[in-house]
Parts: C-alpha cells; structure tokens; sequence
C-alpha cells in the first residue's frame, strides 16, 4: 500500500518539475536587471571554460596525441561546414515550439561530447592506439554540431526576454566581461616568469591540465 502510493507521487513530482522548468512564463519588468546579469556572468564563466579547453590549451593537446596539420586542416573545414546546422535548429525550434528544450539538449550535447572525446582519446593514446586523433576528430565535430544548433533558439529566447532598448547596452557589457574573463583566464595560464621561457610555461601549464606525458609521443602513439 505504501510502495503504490508513493510511486504516482514520484511521477507527479518528476513531471512538475519539468514542467515548471521548460515551461514558458511571464517576465516581468523588475525581474530584467537580475536576467541581464546572470546572462552576463555566465556568458563570462562560459568564455573562461571554453579558453582552458577549446583554446591553445587544445592545439597543445591535440598535438600531442598526434594530430597532423591535415587532421587540423580537416576539421577546421568540417566545422565550417557544420555551421548550416544553426539552419536545421532554426526549423526545428519554430516547428517544436520548444526552443528552450532544444537549445539545453543541444548545449548540454555539445559540452559533453567535447568532454568525452578528449578523455576517450586521451585513453586511447595512452593505450597506444594510433588513430586515437581521429576519435578526438570524430567527437569534436559532433560538439560542433550541436554547439551550432544551440545558437538559434538562444538567441531567439534572449532576443524576446530583453527589451528592444536594452539591446546595445546588454550585448555590449556582456561583450566586454567576456573579452576580459577569457583574456584573463588565458593569460593567467601563459603569463611569462623569470625563471622559465614563455614557450616552456605554456607547455608545463598544459601538461597539467590535459594530462599527455610528454610534448613528442613515442612511436607507436600517434
């Protein structure tokens, strides 16, 4: 009687909370000082993580787990290309309704899968695996695509909660937190010290956080 009874509860409560999550509302004048704000911050948080792991953090790393400049070359391209997906979601988002799902299923998709392709390929370095840049290849244009698919309806949402007005001011400050976040996290990892060439600190800073052994892999390891 107790299991039963609890159960409908559970459901009841699970799809109260997505419902009240994705759901559309009204925002109210007092509430746009606050939205602003937190979009600010996050678009700076979000410029500091993808500086430590889509910046020449990354080029160290895919380096050294042996990418070739074709390889870069080749997703350069692929992620161009993969830009036209912004008119997929663009669909999608005005068919669905729902843009606010589709724009956190998409971002959430792209992060995971810049995450889990550099982990995977990094074990598979480890392992000795040479096509182990192929895998990170593989992976990091399927972040790209849902990455541009999230751009869309993001906007879109933004674009109806902040005033016509408001745009210039908004997109500007957050522009610029943005610039100095990303400028500083970068720097703050590559600053030049006495005792060790700038070259030499980038590489030891970058050992740190994507854990290859050594800046030349031995043969066998791609």
């Amino acid at each position: 009687m107790g299991v039963s009874s609890l159960a409908p509860r559970t459901v009841r409560g699970r799809q109260s909370w997505s419902a009240r999550y994705f759901a559309r509302r009204v925002v109210y004048p007092w509430e746009l000082p606050s939205i602003m704000r937190k979009h600010i911050y996050t678009g700076a948080m979000g410029s500091t993580y993808y500086a430590l792991i889509n910046g020449i953090f990354f080029v160290y790393f895919g380096n050294s787990i042996g990418m070739s400049r074709f390889q870069w070359g080749v997703m350069g391209a692929i992620a161009s290309f993969l830009l036209t997906a912004q008119l997929l979601s663009a669909v999608l988002t005005q068919r669905s309704g729902r843009r606010k799902v589709v724009w956190f299923a998409s971002a959430i998709a792209a992060r995971g899968l810049r995450i889990l392709g550099i982990l995977v390929s990094l074990w598979l370095w480890h392992t000795g695996w040479v096509q182990a840049s192929v895998v990170l290849i593989a992976f990091i244009c399927l972040s790209n695509f849902f990455g541009a698919m999230a751009e869309p309806p993001w906007l879109s949402w933004l674009a109806d909660i902040i005033p016509e007005r408001d745009h210039g001011r908004f997109w500007g400050r957050r522009s610029a937190w943005i610039a100095l976040s990303s400028g500083s996290s970068t720097c703050s990892f590559t600053a030049p010290s006495r005792s060790r060439p700038w070259r030499c600190r980038v590489r030891a800073i970058s050992s740190a956080i994507s854990w290859p052994r050594s800046a030349t892999a031995p043969s066998g390891r791609g």
